[in-house]
């Protein structure tokens, strides 16, 4: 799903994942490990369950003057959308940054949500051919979303849309570029090391790829900390990858849960499938767990400045709200939701990531691995693990998916 901040009629500005100095390879599928069709996860499970009461709900999402907003197919059905979204004001606590009017705004649409699900489920089969970088159902503009690279896949998209069974006036393209993995604070933090400090790990003999710590979790026999699967040496295998800090020879943490990828079920054909770039690994002795995120001075430094500390969780984002990222690369950047849970290919892999999110805000390689969350003055609110993105824009994995694959955490 996806939001527009400028005109909706104007094509998506690129997206580009900077490549990290390697790409760590990935593991076969085991046989066994795989998902179900049909899976509904984030707020797209929220969507679902608000049009089994609400006949024709698009979905919902903040827009950019301040208004909670939906689209509504059925006009009888607008009374009891207000309703849903007075309880959306209510649920969703805005951070910092947000700008909230408290308007509600339900708006004229010609797709419920359900319909638009069911065409993003068909289209996933386009996501194997050359130049085809995600596909979205996009609750902010009521439509389909393809984001495409090539001029060929651009040509051949529509009419491999309409074989499948979607109409055209459902569907978006929108120009993108692949997306990579961020693999690149730069010092060393000592025992307690806050998210958003740099680790780092011998991907091989020659090479040391760098990337951001996300965020601790507390525990007696395995406190440690997540970060990005990708910042391991073999991706979707717990393969004990160890990291270290900037300039020092100890080990920090070694890696205890980096689930298998799977195939089949929701995963398009010749493709490998997760609904998280995540992986958990446990401290060394000497390493504490400390429930914190570098705060560091001012945007885009990397000075630290002090910390922030985290005070709950969020399972999902809603379009236009505003998050936070902390990387080692390009430190504190903030900026709006642009996209909810985008199936998205993985640039020069097999690898296709479920229900990802998308914010509008800075990041570089180096960056992978590091803290998104809602900041709240001095405390924050974790929303995910950061994977990818370059110039404006950076991709995550939200923290429902993430504990989905890790299991229950304690961060705070």
């Amino acid at each position: 799903m996806r939001l527009l901040r400028s005109s909706l009629l104007a094509v998506v500005a690129a997206i580009a994942l900077a490549a990290c100095e390697s790409v760590p390879t990935t593991t076969p599928v085991e046989a066994s490990d795989r998902a179900e069709a049909g899976d509904v996860r984030g707020v797209e499970a929220r969507f679902v369950e608000i049009e089994r009461e609400v006949p024709g709900f698009g979905g919902y999402f903040f827009a950019a003057d301040g208004a909670v907003a939906a689209y509504v197919a059925e006009p009888g059905s607008a009374p009891a959308a207000r309703v849903v979204l007075a309880r959306v004001l209510a649920e969703r606590t805005p951070s910092a940054r947000d700008r909230r009017t408290g308007e509600l705004r339900v708006l004229a649409g010609r797709y419920s949500f359900s319909q638009l699900a069911a065409w993003r489920d068909r289209l996933m089969a386009l996501l194997p051919m050359p130049g085809v970088v995600f596909v979205d159902a996009d609750e902010a503009f009521n439509r389909v979303r393809i984001g495409v690279w090539t001029n060929e896949a651009r040509l051949a998209v529509p009419a491999a849309a309409v074989r499948l069974g979607v109409p055209l006036e459902a569907l978006v393209l929108s120009d993108e570029r692949s997306l990579r993995p961020l693999v690149r604070l730069a010092d060393a933090a000592g025992p307690l090391v806050p998210g958003g400090y740099r680790v780092s790990f011998a991907s091989d003999l020659s090479t040391i790829v760098q990337c951001s710590l996300g965020f601790n979790v507390l525990g007696l026999d395995d406190a440690g900390y997540v970060t990005a699967a990708h910042c391991s040496r073999v991706q979707g295998r717990t393969d004990r990858t160890v990291h270290q800090q900037p300039g020092e020879s100890e080990l920090l943490g070694m890696e205890t849960a980096d689930p298998l990828m799977f195939r089949g079920g929701a995963c398009p054909a010749d493709r490998r499938c997760r609904y998280s770039d995540a992986a958990r690994f446990r401290y060394a002795p000497g390493h504490v767990a400390d429930p914190a995120i570098a705060r560091t001075a001012e945007p885009g430094s990397r000075e630290v400045a002090g910390t922030l500390r985290v005070a709950g969780e969020s399972p999902y984002p809603v379009a236009g709200e505003m998050l936070d990222k902390v990387g080692a690369e390009t430190g504190w950047t903030f900026g709006a939701v642009a996209a909810t849970c985008v199936h998205v290919n993985v640039d020069g892999t097999d690898v296709t990531l479920l229900c990802q999110d998308v914010v509008d805000a800075e990041a570089e390689g180096g960056d992978s691995g590091g803290p998104v969350f809602a900041w709240r003055g001095g405390e924050a609110t974790l929303a995910g693990v950061l994977w990818g993105g370059t110039g404006k824009r950076f991709y995550f994995s939200a923290m429902g998916n993430v504990e989905a694959e890790l299991g229950p955490l304690t961060t705070w």
